[in-house]
């Protein structure tokens, strides 16, 4: 299975104003970077209407269709919710 954690990374200037952004890193076969936009709720999962689709060819079920949501407070931060989904 695939996992992922958080941190900021870098992204060319035509990207984005600031020189940095909030991204996630998928890591395992598969490693990338999958930036988190500020101003839309941000979806996980192994369904085909996510903005990041996780797929596991070893056990496909344990990621949910919509597994969780990102989405950044008018404070800065980013909460992170359990869709809770099957």
């Amino acid at each position: 299975m695939e996992s992922t954690t958080t941190e900021a990374c870098s992204v060319d200037e035509e990207d984005c104003s600031d020189s940095e952004v909030a991204c996630l890193m998928r890591v395992g076969k598969k490693s990338e970077w999958l930036r988190l936009f500020e101003n839309t709720e941000v979806t996980v999962g192994r369904g085909v209407n996510v903005t990041y689709q996780l797929l596991s060819a070893s056990c496909p079920l344990m990621i949910s269709r919509l597994h969780c949501t990102f989405k950044r407070k008018e404070d800065g931060q980013w909460t992170v919710t359990d869709k809770k989904v099957k």
